[in-house]
């Protein structure tokens, strides 16, 4: 492993212990450490915890002759390199009444058996010998860092001072000319907030080194160290299997190269090490990624998409563009070659009722299969400053906590997945922090501590921004001149100009979003401006029609057998009603449906199977519309809104082998 660096904790403990008297060290500190000898012709050491890096030569190389550690568990330990008598007797010296501190205030005695340890670490580092303690599990100290009782303030306080007035000594590194020092007093902790803040902020006396996950030329060394010898395992394989343990811990890394050595005694039927992997993160080896049906199901996504988001072929070929990339691993490999991020990444920009949340729907069944469904979470919904523990879970100590995240729970059962944040101007700003990071990295800690992955997941993010002038004064849409309520759009959902100046204008308005209303630019880069698809305004309503009344057909005859159909005049007479409200979009296509004919026929429908009871499995009941038509003054409080249809007798038919259209 002498190709590797050191690891920066180890780079930055050599940094500040020059300068410091105590060092606190949070963050992975119970993973398996690996770190360099000073002395060239060892092996690099691995196999312990952090603790053990320290007590098993890290100090003893560094001109520290004597190292100890003390935790409540098992009190004082000491190095390996010390001689066991002698280290003994130091104790004993140190812990003696006579050697320590003389308390002013009388204390009861179970008071004062506690702080015993404390004073022998004041006592040990007030020495002439080069000396180190560390204090391991310091988060255990106390229960809230910031609520301390009068004994846990004095435990802390002893432990500042043991560090503060430690001895001035001469270190004697290996390998290079002794130096001035000081002994050194070490808090391992599992995180800074568990630690009195007076402890380690604005304390000149203090320095933190935060303990990180594995760099990747120390996992790269650790892969081909555990692998050496299989000549299967290539350069190619060694660079994959590096990229793919990307944020895992050492003993996570060890766990996984135990696997692929497992499964090469298996012979024909083991698992390639990239599926190891797979199977460590997300239990499964098979991903519909690599599956063929799946890639040509995304070949033909034009003409798939297509059949249920109407009148948006150029959002439609954006994103199928976006989808290919994505199963070649390409997608945005412009901007970074960290190969971990999300899949795809898009922005969907566009008026209410254009097909935003029906294309993501499409894309949740084009990748993922049919019965795929997009994770649909409404940021309306998520305004407050506190909206993103509802999706990666409350940090420990809070209400929910053990409950995890909505969004990292759903990632752990299937991390195939379509993710769909609906109109993500309305999200707190600080959730955005939180999709910063998933973008960036494509993994996520959640309030449990586990590492949720979100490499194999596209995620959607859809906005209005654009449709409207925006008042940065208010961050509400401008008002209309001469009106007083009427928004003044960008560009109307009825305008009959060009989609090039519908997507020029909702791209200016997605820019100003990011830059002047967040003041975040950096986000729309992480999204990529070639990520954003702007949907062009509704043109013609009848393709949209024709789709949702398919869509009304189908549902009736899956759900409870009926095959329903309708007369020229009675499509003609919804389309002549949607004609008007060309800017309400597809969703006002489907309201008049629902209106329309939904209603009406929900209510004959009801009396027939009142009267006869559920079509029989083997059968179909066959309802044809001949005529639909509304009063000229409807009733305002009649059910079906003034809409009246006209059937043909009901027929009750076998069921065909093949579904009629209508």
């Amino acid at each position: 492993m002498r190709d590797a660096k050191s690891p920066l904790w180890l780079r930055e403990f050599d940094r500040v212990s020059r300068f410091k008297p105590v060092v606190v060290f949070s963050g992975n500190v119970r993973d398996w450490q690996v770190w360099p000898s000073l002395d060239s012709s060892k092996p690099w050491g691995s196999g312990h915890s952090l603790v053990g890096a320290l007590l098993g030569g890290v100090l003893h190389e560094r001109g520290y002759e004597r190292v100890y550690s003390w935790d409540r568990v098992d009190g004082f330990t000491f190095g390996s390199h010390m001689e066991e008598a002698q280290a003994q007797r130091d104790l004993e010296d140190a812990s003696s009444p006579d050697a320590q501190p003389t308390r002013i205030l009388a204390a009861p005695q179970q008071d004062q058996d506690s702080a015993r340890p404390l004073d022998t670490i004041r006592t040990l580092l007030d020495d002439s010998s080069p000396t180190a303690v560390v204090v391991d599990f310091s988060s255990q100290l106390t229960a809230a860092a910031d609520e301390l009782s009068d004994a846990h303030r004095d435990a802390w306080m002893r432990l500042l001072k043991a560090g503060m007035d430690s001895e001035d000594v001469t270190l004697r590194p290996l390998g290079t000319a002794e130096r001035a020092g000081h002994n050194l007093l070490i808090l391992v902790c599992d995180k800074l907030a568990d630690l009195p803040q007076w402890m380690h902020q604005t304390n000149p006396d203090t320095a933190s080194v935060v303990v990180g996950l594995p760099q990747p030329g120390i996992r790269r060394s650790l892969i081909a160290r555990e692998l050496e010898g299989d000549r299967t395992i290539g350069e190619k394989d060694l660079a994959e299997l590096t990229r793919l343990t990307e944020g895992m811990n050492v003993r996570e890394v060890e766990a996984i190269l135990r696997e692929i050595q497992r499964q090469r005694d298996l012979g024909a039927d083991a698992l390639r090490p990239t599926d190891v992997v797979h199977l460590f993160k997300y239990g499964l080896t098979d991903s519909p990624w690599e599956e063929p049906e799946r890639r040509q199901a995304i070949s033909d996504g034009v003409a798939v998409i297509e059949q249920t988001v109407r009148g948006q072929r150029p959002a439609v070929r954006a994103v199928v563009e976006v989808l290919k990339r994505s199963v070649t691993g390409t997608s945005g490999v412009q901007h970074s070659s960290n190969k971990t991020k999300p899949r795809g990444v898009l922005f969907f920009a566009g008026h209410t009722g254009v097909g935003k949340t029906e294309m993501a729907k499409a894309i949740a069944r084009t990748v993922f299969g049919d019965d795929a469904e997009p994770l649909r979470y409404d940021m309306g919904e998520f305004g407050s400053e506190f909206a993103a523990q509802r999706l990666v879970g409350a940090p420990p100590g809070y209400v929910g906590y053990s409950a995890g995240g909505e969004l990292t729970e759903r990632m752990k059962e299937n991390p195939f997945r379509v993710i769909l944040l609906d109109e993500i101007e309305k999200a707190h700003p600080s959730l955005l922090n939180t999709f910063l990071g998933i973008l960036e990295d494509g993994r996520l800690t959640d309030g449990l501590g586990q590492t949720v992955y979100f490499q194999d997941s596209i995620i959607i993010f859809t906005s209005n921004r654009g449709a409207f002038v925006y008042d940065l004064a208010t961050g509400k849409p401008a008002v209309a001149p001469g009106t007083t309520d009427k928004p003044l759009y960008r560009v109307p959902p009825d305008t009959d100009k060009p989609y090039a100046d519908v997507q020029r204008a909702f791209m200016e308005g997605v820019e100003q979003f990011f830059t002047l209303e967040l003041g975040r630019p950096e986000l729309l880069s992480r999204i990529g401006r070639h990520n954003v698809v702007v949907f062009d305004v509704i043109r013609d309503l009848s393709e949209v029609l024709d789709t949702v009344l398919e869509r009304v057909r189908k549902h009736v005859l899956e759900s409870n057998r009926i095959q329903l159909s309708w007369s020229d005049d009675v499509r003609m007479a919804i389309a002549e009603a949607v004609a008007p409200n060309r800017a309400d979009g597809g969703r006002g296509v489907a309201n008049m449906v629902e209106l329309a004919l939904v209603n009406p026929l929900s209510m004959k429908l009801f009396d027939y199977l009142l009267a006869n009871g559920d079509v029989p499995d083997d059968k179909v009941l066959r309802v044809h519309i001949e005529a639909l038509q509304r009063e000229d003054e409807p009733d305002p409080e009649a059910l079906g809104g003034g809409w009246t249809l006209q059937l043909s007798p009901l027929v009750l038919a076998d069921k065909p082998t093949v579904p009629e259209s209508a």
